[in-house]
């Protein structure tokens, strides 16, 4: 299903990516039987892949001999501070953190970078079954490397005392059977155990104390590459700052939760990737540390980051973190959750990040990065419009688009009316449906004052009521009846509610099938709507004359509910009805009746449009059996009405229903270039997740995606 890629491939471009680090990374099971069947093993294949160098060091940037800097204009390390919401800042610390618990002799020693000749000393045994807290043992002394004549080629030949297994092979295998994407929980307690475990061999192996830094509990991101640069540079590059810098990090990564550390994650992964590089490039006589390995820690701390996203969001105390954060990590947040929701996810947690990507949007009035677009052209005075919004004709990479403009009176309904619009983009952001007009992304109007847009294709018929009354006045109108009813049956599978169902919000693409735009109104199944409504586009009519009666208030203003009025599924099946009597009768609903308010008094009666009789609705398809599918769906009591999969079956299976030789809506091919450049590329943080073919787990996943679209 293509929408599961669409892209956040943009996001943290600015300071580079590990796309040509780990432009190949696979993980996969092996011998894994059936989802609910008995244990299998998550393991990163021995062999490398086509092309791979697996004895020098890896081609950092195509194009650029020399690793680039860790930040524009700052070659220095961050300092982090885990406490703080704001970016992180940049300066040029060095050394042990104050609160080290190093004796001062020690403290003495990474200062200048010698090694103290002191006596070794004994350590608890790495088969501990907890997870250590993460803070430092104490120590009086410390092995110097000298002691090992041969301690580079320890590191990287011995065995470790428990796992039987070089450091390196034991750091890039995980023998499981609990599964990231199913229970992430208890994927990331055996991981952070399996580590943890790993840390304490490599301190009985090395005797080095202080790769008790590297032990963390269950709240640390890529703590398999922090546990292989740790050693690895204590046992194999002659610059020890690599060393002081690594445990200073940590130190402050440590005292922070999860969420911080999460939407700091690009932050954490820059400085682990610049460790990297500084260590392949060091000096030393025995220096190999392979392209593939790094792809191999990468992919599995990738995993567990997606794990540790997911249990965020279904946590309640870590969702409402979360939702707290604004600017720069509220941004960095919503890059993250629009980047994993790129990528095949489980069902029973998608509405989970959905909702959490829509609600952190509105609050922060923020969208994703990969969401923005520049360079668009916009021509003329608006082609549609009305009290909160204009349409506008424009061109983006020489291709014609239409943008929703927002349409601000007064400066102090700017806030409000961008968080509601940052909504409604992230919203139609996560749709993807041949009978859903696609988003293209928000636009920034360089205008006085400046103007917010949504870009979307342009669709040259116009809104079914343009098409019928001017392009196709004989259509058969029974198979956009189902196209838009397909198209109500995708959005309400994903907890979604349109909100404003009428003719003029229904475009008719170049293959002459229907699809629904203007979304005003964002729910999850499992939270409360969002309203936006007046968002949409609206015409002189009005939407009244769509509303399902129980959004109707009480004429006697005795009604004490009315203030809690919501848009549900209901109501959009009951406008579904209007608009399909719109359709065959080629006339709006109540046209009749002169007023709105009358209109209101009509349909809290009961009364509804009455059965159209001429010939022209007999030509667009109008029989019995479409006139009793309508009067279900607007019936005065909501729990009496089809749901859409109701109605999409009783459309299908019609006894006369006409042939349909329409090509289906393909908007990919449409799509202007750089969308569809942006929406494939992987340099966004769960790129390998999506690279995995061997994966026979997330390769169900993807399976799943496609049939929801094939089914549709």
């Amino acid at each position: 299903m293509a929408g599961f890629f669409n892209g956040a491939a943009n996001v943290d471009a600015r300071y580079g990516t590990f796309s040509s680090i780990a432009g190949d990374q696979t993980n996969h099971y092996i011998g894994r039987p059936p989802i609910n069947g008995p244990a299998y093993i998550r393991t990163i294949p021995q062999s490398l892949p086509s092309g791979s160098d697996d004895d020098g060091p890896p081609s950092w940037m195509p194009g650029h001999p020399d690793p680039p800097s860790f930040a524009p204009g700052h070659p220095d390390p961050p300092s982090w501070s885990p406490h703080s919401e704001d970016p992180p800042s940049w300066d040029k610390r060095r050394g042990i953190p104050a609160q080290s618990t190093f004796s001062t002799e020690s403290r003495n020693w990474m200062e200048a970078g010698q090694r103290p000749k002191v006596e070794p000393m004994s350590w608890a045994s790495p088969q501990r079954a907890g997870i250590s807290s993460g803070s430092m043992t104490t120590a009086s002394s410390l092995t110097p490397i000298s002691d090992f004549s041969h301690a580079p080629s320890t590191i990287h030949t011995r065995k470790l005392p428990t796992s039987k297994k070089t450091l390196d092979d034991a750091l890039t295998d995980f023998e499981t059977n609990i599964s990231p994407w199913k229970t992430p929980s208890e994927y990331i307690d055996a991981e952070a155990n399996y580590v943890n475990n790993i840390v304490h061999e490599i301190q009985d192996l090395t005797r080095r104390v202080e790769m008790e830094y590297a032990s963390f509990d269950q709240t640390m991101i890529y703590s398999r590459l922090i546990a292989y640069i740790l050693a690895h540079s204590m046992m194999c590059s002659s610059d020890q700052s690599l060393v002081k810098e690594c445990i200073q990090s940590l130190q402050e990564w440590k005292t922070s939760d999860i969420v911080t550390k999460v939407q700091n994650y690009q932050v954490i992964k820059n400085f682990v990737q610049r460790l990297y590089r500084r260590l392949v490039n060091s000096r030393s006589r025995y220096n190999a540390h392979p392209q593939s390995t790094f792809r191999k820690l990468l992919t599995l701390d990738t995993i567990t980051l997606s794990a540790h996203l997911t249990v965020i969001v279904t946590n309640d105390n870590e969702y409402k973190k979360l939702l707290s954060r604004r600017g720069q990590c509220a941004q960095s947040l919503l890059n993250l959750l629009q980047a994993r929701l790129n990528i095949p996810i489980d069902p029973q947690y998608k509405s989970r990040h959905v909702k959490a990507l829509i609600k952190l949007s509105k609050l922060s009035g923020i969208v994703p990065e990969c969401l923005v677009l520049t360079g668009i052209e916009v021509h003329g005075d608006p082609v549609a419009g009305g009290g909160f919004g204009d349409v506008y004709k424009g061109k983006y990479q020489k291709q014609e688009i239409a943008l929703k403009v927002l349409k601000v009176y007064q400066k102090s309904d700017m806030e409000k009316l961008l968080k509601d619009f940052s909504c409604e983009a992230t919203t139609w952001r996560q749709l993807d449906h041949p009978n859903v007009l696609p988003f293209y992304g928000v636009f920034h109007l360089d205008r006085k004052p400046p103007r917010v847009c949504l870009a979307s294709p342009w669709l040259e018929n116009g809104n079914v009521v343009q098409y019928l009354a001017e392009r196709a006045p004989n259509t058969d109108c029974v198979p956009l009846c189902l196209d838009i009813a397909q198209g109500l049956e995708y959005l309400h599978g994903a907890g979604i509610v349109h909100g404003d169902i009428k003719g003029l919000n229904i475009l008719i693409a170049k293959s002459g099938r229907a699809c629904l735009a203007d979304f005003g109104l964002a729910t999850s199944k499992d939270s409360r709507p969002i309203f936006m409504t007046y968002m949409t586009t609206q015409s002189t009519m009005g939407t009244v004359r769509w509303q399902a009666p129980e959004l109707i208030p009480d004429m006697q203003g005795l009604d004490p509910d009315v203030i809690d009025r919501r848009n549900t599924m209901a109501t959009d099946i009951y406008a579904y009805a209007l608009v399909c009597h719109e359709m065959f009768s080629d006339q709006f609903p109540f046209h009749e009746i002169t007023g709105d308010f009358q209109v209101m008094f009509a349909v809290k009666r009961g009364k509804r449009p009455s059965r159209p009789t001429y010939d022209l609705s007999r030509t667009r398809g109008l029989n019995d059996a479409i006139w009793q599918i309508i009067e279900t769906c607007w019936d005065q009591d909501p729990d009496e009405r089809y749901t859409a999969s109701q109605v999409v079956e009783s459309l299908r299976y019609l006894p006369d229903r006409p042939h349909d030789d329409r090509p289906l809506n393909d908007f990919d091919k449409a799509l202007p270039p750089q969308v569809l450049s942006t929406r494939d590329r992987v340099d966004h943080p769960f790129s390998t997740l999506e690279q995995n073919d061997e994966d026979a787990e997330m390769e169900e996943l993807k399976w799943i995606s496609r049939e929801i679209l094939v089914d549709a």
